[in-house]
């Protein structure tokens, strides 16, 4: 039961990266255009 918190955890910090990652490009391209 440890070892599945700790995959859903790393998952977790995964997936909050890419969304980070993707907001920010969003960010980007919508200031970028002006």
């Amino acid at each position: 039961s440890d070892e599945a918190f700790e995959l859903l955890r790393a998952v977790s910090q995964t997936s909050n990266t890419k969304l980070r990652e993707v907001a920010r490009a969003l960010v980007d391209g919508t200031a970028a255009r002006g």
